[in-house]
């Protein structure tokens, strides 16, 4: 049967009609969807495996999976208790430097003696030690000024303590800038000095130490944030989008390549144009999948490896809802790419055609990019409903608390409802501007048909 040419687009190559070839091939050689469909999903699949810049993107993504955890490991380790200690040269004598030391020794035991230490160190202070270092400090006995001098020039301790004019005045010395060691200093010396004017005074410091530390005010966050939830599902949003427009991209490269290589047209001499679209998004979505899931893998390695799972309760739930929004995100972004490739010819009208795409992609990143501190109002609210912002603020709702699993299933079933809307607008106008050759469509003549 010939095809007929009359509704053929200006400028569409010469070929044989799909529908009469797969009409023909269907009764000749048994064409199958199934089989059509998995032959240009394995092609497009190695293509999108193999090619430089996909293998680039996947070492460069797992070396900074893998950087942002071991950063993450080292920012929150606590070096409290394994710190190497801070030893000062004392000239003289120095009771409130001696108190400070015997403290910040008894809290690095970790057995909860630091405030017994304090009381009873500082003289029958009982007031503590305000400002006490984080690190233990040492202290050693220097005979002179020139003394402490010496040991501090050689590294022998990290500062010297000398007296200087003055009743109760001192002078730190220490090589380089000054750290927070001075101010630790002082507030053992005012502790010392206030102690000593309540005895003189006939108080007891024990119970004026007791009655000040039996009140306290505490704070306490009215919205409480869950950061390791936002920090990992955040990050996982990131990743999300990200996979999303490289491979929804690739597919719209795909298309265009071969349009302009005209391969397209040998290939829908066997293939109906409808399984060629199936079997691009099927192929660059599961490349994307593997390239994504080794990324993911190689940072949940590196978590258990630096013992960040016992330190953070990682909300995996929340982690497991971004593989559905994933999947709907990328169906709903390829089949647009591969409809705006369809309507060109060659990569420098790309821009133009995928304009509206990009509008799109703009939504579904900037809204929760800048929202995801204000989860709780109306306008992120209602986004995580409307598509396509509900594929990354939706997840992000659910990490947060703001949707239970109910809303998140009827937010998935809008969004897969809008997938298939567009997937149908893609079998469309794909078949209608695949051959099509010469000048860029617009959306407009090929939504008009």
């Amino acid at each position: 049967m010939s095809s007929p040419t009359n509704n053929r687009p200006r400028g569409a190559a010469t070929a044989p009609s799909p529908d009469s070839t797969h009409r023909s091939g269907e009764t000749r050689g048994g064409y199958r969807a199934a089989t059509a469909i998995g032959l240009v999903t394995q092609r497009e699949l190695r293509e999108n495996l193999v090619k430089k810049g996909s293998v680039v993107t996947l070492i460069l993504g797992m070396l900074l999976a893998v950087g942002g955890v071991l950063l993450t490991a080292y920012l929150t380790r606590d070096d409290g208790a394994d710190a190497d200690p801070t030893v000062i040269a004392v000239v003289g004598e120095a009771p409130f430097a001696e108190n400070l030391a015997a403290a910040t020794a008894a809290g690095a035991d970790g057995d909860g003696a630091a405030e017994g230490a304090t009381d009873g160190a500082a003289g029958g202070a009982g007031m503590g030690l305000p400002g006490m270092t984080r690190n233990p400090i040492e202290t050693r006995p220097a005979d002179s000024e020139d003394a402490a001098r010496a040991m501090l020039s050689d590294g022998e301790v990290d500062a010297a303590l000398v007296p200087a004019d003055g009743e109760n005045q001192w002078t730190l010395l220490q090589d380089g800038s000054p750290d927070a060691l001075a101010g630790t200093l002082n507030a053992a010396l005012s502790a010392q000095l206030q102690t000593q004017a309540m005895v003189d005074q006939g108080a007891d410091p024990a119970a004026v130490a007791a009655a000040a530390g039996s009140g306290s005010v505490t704070s306490e966050n009215a919205q409480t944030v869950d950061l390791a939830a936002l920090l990992v599902v955040g990050a996982g949003v990131m990743l999300m989008i990200t996979g999303i427009m490289m491979f929804g991209g690739a597919v719209a490269q795909s298309v265009i390549e071969e349009k302009s290589s005209r391969v397209v047209e040998i290939m829908l001499a066997t293939i109906r144009p409808l399984h060629l679209l199936a079997g691009k998004i099927l192929g660059a979505g599961i490349a994307g999948a593997i390239m994504l899931t080794a990324i993911v893998g190689a940072a949940t390695v590196t978590i258990f490896i630096t013992g960040l799972a016992e330190d953070f309760d990682i909300p995996w739930a929340a982690v497991a809802m971004l593989l559905p929004f994933f999947l709907l995100g990328y169906f709903f972004f390829a089949a647009l790419y591969a409809t705006a490739g369809s309507l060109v010819s060659r990569m420098e009208d790309f821009s133009a055609a995928q304009m509206p795409v990009m509008l799109l992609a703009f939504v579904a990143i900037y809204i929760p990019a800048f929202g995801w501190s204000n989860l709780d109002s109306t306008f992120m609210t209602v986004a995580a409903w409307v598509p396509p912002a509900s594929v990354t603020t939706a997840p992000l709702q659910y990490a947060m608390g703001g949707f239970d699993g109910w809303q998140m299933l009827g937010s998935a079933a809008i969004l897969a409802v809008t997938c298939v809307l567009v997937i149908l607008l893609a079998a469309y106008v794909y078949p209608r501007n695949v051959l099509r050759t010469g000048s860029r469509v617009t959306w407009m003549e090929a939504l008009k048909g």
